[in-house]
């Protein structure tokens, strides 16, 4: 998601939010209204408060040690959103019950 990059590279990084949104695509508005509203998203969705503490944890740690490539990154982001579309549809598969 897009929202967790931009709460990433605002703690990550010195860059502005105009720079933050350049790299998506967006202008500073954007990141500064999603950023704004960043702690709503946790304390409402279960779903994307878990994919984000997992997000975080994994960017961090290898932030943090400096092991972390863009390419690594992009691969462990997408495996979570892959695993957030099955987790979804297992949820739904098992209201239906």
């Amino acid at each position: 998601m897009i929202l967790q990059n931009y709460w990433i590279a605002r703690h990550t990084t010195k860059s502005s939010l105009a720079k933050i949104g350049d790299s998506v695509g967006r202008d500073h508005a954007s990141v500064l209204y999603s950023l704004k509203n960043f702690n709503d998203w946790l304390r409402f969705d279960e779903f994307f408060k878990a994919d984000f503490e997992a997000f975080k944890r994994i960017v961090l740690n290898g932030y943090r040690k400096n092991e972390m490539t863009a390419e690594s990154l992009l691969y462990k982001y997408n495996s979570m959103l892959i695993e957030n579309d099955i987790l979804k549809k297992e949820i739904k598969e098992l209201k239906r019950i």
